[in-house]
């Protein structure tokens, strides 16, 4: 039985669920669901697989039956971290904290987990609501609150919505590295001036909100699931994947080029935090599945 439908049989508490049509409509009332109990499923979904459907890249059409959700998750399930990938170029040991853990901060946090760094988890929630994460995620992981988070990575990853940049709070972040892997949807975040004028880029949102904070921008132009099957270790690093990163201290973009090596990705300069526009949606490079040198190509046809 997948963990979609064991998970639908516990919600329900009826064991004939688990033999339900491949293209049992969910969010047409095929099930006959109550809204609340919709939102208990993907709870529950989230809770027990690592995977946030309510996260920002996800298609609703992953929602439409209980086959594609299944696919859905069964794609992109956090793999546990054990002992790092054979063939993985391993570094210094890092705490690195996740504000945010739907799919690209339980993605990452899964990549670099299992490249053996410490992960501490957050999200608006509570700890408690990552338990099923953490466990997938293995003894290199532990849920926190997102102060907590803030306070013990040497590195933060920021994975939330660009509209939910206001409640960070500034002071556990001072003097940290931060990775702003955000993006701004109007329709998600509600109208931002600054951003809609082309005054200011959302990295420059974050790091106005964190002024103490080393921000960088990065992991923002490519979903979670194909940003986990991309990635490759063993691979020379001209034909991995690349994720343009943006950002003015040269020495927070050698930490996070280094990281990024790790997990089997490679790193391209995109310029100042200012010039992050580049890597925005609407931009060239952004969805682009490309190596360094035509990420650098369309970096560089970016114009606002």
């Amino acid at each position: 039985m997948s963990e979609v439908r064991r998970i639908l049989v516990a919600v329900l508490g009826d064991p004939a669920a688990a033999n339900l049509p491949d293209d049992t409509p969910l969010l047409s009332g095929g099930l006959g669901l109550e809204s609340a109990t919709v939102v208990r499923l993907l709870a529950a979904v989230h809770a027990e697989t690592g995977v946030d459907v309510a996260d920002e890249d996800l298609d609703l059409d992953s929602l439409a039956t209980i086959g594609s959700l299944d696919a859905y998750v069964a794609g992109r399930a956090v793999r546990p971290a054990g002992n790092p990938v054979p063939g993985r170029r391993v570094g210094r040991r890092m705490r690195i904290g996740f504000v945010g853990a739907g799919n690209v901060g339980g993605t990452l946090a899964g990549l670099l987990a299992a490249a053996g760094h410490d992960v501490v988890v957050s999200n608006s929630r509570g700890p408690e609501t990552l338990a099923g994460l953490v466990r997938r995620l293995g003894p290199k992981a532990r849920a926190a609150t997102t102060t907590e988070a803030a306070e013990a990575g040497d590195v933060v990853v920021v994975a939330v919505p660009v509209g939910a940049y206001p409640e960070l709070p500034a002071e556990p972040f001072a003097g940290k590295i931060v990775v702003d892997a955000g993006n701004y949807y109007p329709r998600r975040d509600g109208r931002i001036a600054e951003l809609d004028s082309g005054r200011m880029t959302s990295a420059g949102l974050l790091a106005d909100r964190l002024p103490a904070a080393r921000v960088l921008k990065a992991f923002n132009t490519i979903n979670s699931g194909r940003l986990r099957e991309r990635c490759d270790p063993t691979a020379p690093a001209r034909d991995r994947l690349a994720i343009p990163m943006a950002g003015d201290d040269a020495a927070a973009k050698a930490v996070l080029t280094d990281l990024i090596d790790q997990i089997g990705l490679t790193a391209v300069d995109a310029g100042s935090l200012a010039e992050s526009w580049r890597q925005e949606p609407g931009s060239p490079v952004y969805g682009a599945e490309v190596d360094a040198d035509q990420a650098t190509a369309l970096l560089a046809q970016a114009r606002r």
